[in-house]
């Protein structure tokens, strides 16, 4: 089975989404006293990151980073990176992609037990694939893909690179 990489944001497109995305979570969640941006373990994390950075360019709202894992064998018990209190906090959770909607919706069940004021969703590439009824606040990208298309992020040497993979 061979594939095909094409080429859909480039490094300085990502930069550009995620400066966008962060100026959008500024206007989501203007006024919060305080927001904390929790990436999804692996890319979601990176991406995290990269969009945390962003957002204290565009905003003077003090802004906290946590990554969110899960136990390969247990999705429905995440844990946070660091010992945070979510309580009527602003939090919003990061992700590369969004395909399924499975694993937000195991991290949004997940956070919301821990009773944040408001709870947003960030998603640089949404795919609509959705089997579960969640959906990003904030995208950076929306494509419409078939179920054989594979949408990859890669973090290369000046930052990210979305790429469809389309398997033969």
């Amino acid at each position: 089975m061979s594939s095909e990489k094409s080429l859909i944001l480039n490094a300085q497109q990502v930069r550009q989404k995620l400066l966008r995305m962060a100026q959008e979570l500024y206007e989501v969640h203007y006024g919060a006293p305080e927001i904390v941006l929790i990436g999804i373990d692996k890319m979601g994390w990176e991406l995290a990151q990269e969009l945390h950075k962003s957002f204290v360019q565009v905003s003077s709202i003090p802004a906290q980073l946590c990554k969110i894992t899960f136990d390969k064998k247990n999705k429905s018990v995440p844990q946070l990176s660091i010992d945070i209190d979510l309580k009527k906090k602003s939090v919003v959770l990061v992700d590369d992609v969004i395909n399924s909607g499975k694993t937000l919706m195991f991290a949004t069940q997940f956070l919301c037990n821990l009773d944040p004021s408001r709870l947003s969703v960030a998603a640089l590439i949404n795919r609509e694939h959705r089997l579960f009824p969640i959906s990003a606040n904030v995208v950076g990208l929306t494509l419409s893909t078939n179920f054989k298309e594979h949408v990859q992020v890669e973090n290369v040497k000046d930052g990210f690179e979305v790429y469809l993979m389309n398997t033969k």
